[in-house]
Order: structure tokens, then sequence, then C-alpha cells
């Protein structure tokens, strides 16, 4: 009887066979560690490079078809997998989903791919303003949209114009922004769709201006977060009224580490690699503030990080 990961296996290749013939970029058995921003995660099935909106569905169909699990990675910067790996295969938008251009007046057109320190050096380029609170945030345009990033009182929502989306069947929509519910790193399209393409509504700016704010931004995030070790930025949302730094930090969990994972001694919502973390060790460090929170004040923290089983 033909166990389940050479069941997995078998259909792997039936899908890899179709891929190739349809010029689709494949990563055979890639170790997640060099993917993520936390450097830690095993292997995965493989990873997939579709380069446009044709392939992109054909792959998704293909892997639907098979009944493969899959998911979607931008710049690995908001996951945590596990050390055994991902038995499915992973997502990462290249090609014409890695493409930016302005199109009329202050629009700019941005592939779901499109790394936001790309768009910001795109937007001083075009002397356009607007994006500049983005700095120093590891991620891509989708991955921003999806998770709704933000930081110092601003979110990525307010400068979204449209969208295009291809949802888990493989079927390709333009959606306008009103048809979309933002909150708090939240969008209602989580789950549900990849952001293949987005249209950003920005403003003309001065060039020198939107350096200097971009250089304040990136200076103030220098000042307060572990920018020096590895790590997925904020690990939890901050709950209403309140920071979820200072709670950690209120209860003495600043500084807390696990072999080579610690919770940050610079900011208290992230927890940094010291060089050589497992994903099991920040895993549990972030269980174990979540535990220790709620037991101390009745208050679930939510993560912002999405963790993979």
């Amino acid at each position: 009887m033909e166990d389940s990961y050479c069941h997995v296996q078998r259909k792997w290749q039936n899908v890899a066979r179709e891929l190739r013939r349809n010029q689709v970029e494949i990563i055979e058995n890639p170790l997640l560690a060099h993917y993520t921003t936390w450097k830690v995660g095993g292997k995965a099935l493989a990873i997939i490079k579709p380069a446009n909106l044709s392939q992109l569905v054909r792959c998704l169909r293909l892997l639907n078809e098979e009944e493969l699990s899959w998911r979607v990675i931008g710049n690995g910067s908001n996951i945590l997998p596990r050390d055994q790996g991902f038995n499915g295969v992973i997502i990462k938008l290249d090609g014409e989903f890695t493409g930016i251009k302005r199109s009329a007046s202050s629009f700019v057109e941005c592939g779901g791919g499109v790394l936001l320190k790309q768009l910001i050096n795109f937007s001083i380029r075009e002397s356009l303003t607007g994006s500049e609170f983005l700095v120093g945030i590891p991620g891509t345009v989708g991955g921003a949209i999806i998770n709704n990033a933000g930081c110092f009182g601003r979110e990525v929502a307010e400068l979204l114009d449209s969208l295009v989306i291809v949802n888990r069947d493989g079927e390709v929509l333009k959606v306008n922004r009103e048809e979309v519910d933002f909150g708090y790193r939240y969008c209602s399209l989580q789950g549900k769709a990849i952001i293949a393409g987005v249209v950003l509504n920005l403003s003309p700016g001065e060039r020198e201006a939107i350096k200097d704010r971009i250089r304040t931004y990136f200076l103030k995030r220098k000042e307060t977060q572990p920018i020096e070790f590895p790590s997925a930025g904020s690990v939890f949302k901050n709950p209403r009224n309140g920071y979820a730094a200072l709670l950690i930090e209120k209860h003495g969990l600043k500084g807390l580490r696990l072999g080579w994972a610690q919770i940050s001694r610079k900011h208290a919502n992230f927890v940094v690699n010291l060089g050589g973390a497992t994903a099991s060790q920040i895993r549990y460090l972030i269980e174990w503030v979540q535990k220790e929170i709620y037991l101390r004040e009745n208050l679930f923290l939510e993560r912002e990080v999405e963790l993979w089983d």
C-alpha cells in the first residue's frame, strides 16, 4: 500500500511535468530557512515561480486538481514554518509580478511580488510621496496588502486604488478598494486570494523632502527595533488602547531566551534569531508570551505572524 509521502510525491511529479511544459520555474525541495526573514524552517516539496497571470492560474488549477497543499510567500517576512518543513508547494510570484510603473498622474501599478523597498526607491525616482512610512518593512506589496501593513500611524490600505486578485480556484478578478474590508492588520482577502497586482494612489512631491522623510522613519526604526538580527517584525497585534511590547515588558518577559531565540531586549514585541535558532524555539517563546499575558492580564495577544502547521 502506498504511504502518504510517496502518494504526495507522485501527485507532485504529475504537477511538475505540466509546469515544466508551461515553462514555470521550479525549485525542488527548498530549505525554507533560505526564504524567511527569521532564517528558520525545514524543506518544502517545491517552490514554483509563476511569471504571469496565465502561469499562476495554471499552477493553481493543477495543484487543486491533484489536491496538493500550497501556500504563497512574498519575502517570507511574516511567517514561521516548522523545522519539519512543509509537505506542500510554495508559490512565489516572479516575472511580470515584480514589475512596477507609473500610470496616469500619480498612480503606480505594482505587481504583487514587488518588494516594498523597490516601491520606495521607485517613488523617490518619480518624486511621489505617500509610501515613505513603509521603509524598513521587509515584505512585498502583495503581502503588505493582505496584512494591511503599517507603521507610524499609517496603513498601506490608505494608498490603495484597486487590485487584481486570483482566488483559490484560479479565477482572476479586478477589485476596487471599496469592495475590500480593511482593519488593523486585517484584509478580508486573507486566505481567500493571491494579490497579483495593485494600483496605488500616491501624490506628487519634492524629491529631497521625500528622502528626508524616509531617512527620519528609518532612523526611528533603527533606534527602536532590533534590525541587526533576523526577525519577522512585530509578533503580536497591539491590544485595544495599549501596546503588546509594554505588556510583555511589564511582566518581565523582555529578554527571555530559549536556545538562540530571544524576546528582543530592544523591543519586546520582536522575537529575534541570535544565530542558530530553530523554528520550534521561536514558536515556544511566542506561545509562552501568549500564555503568560493571558494568565496575568486575562488578555489574549493575537499574533501578526502566521504559524505554519
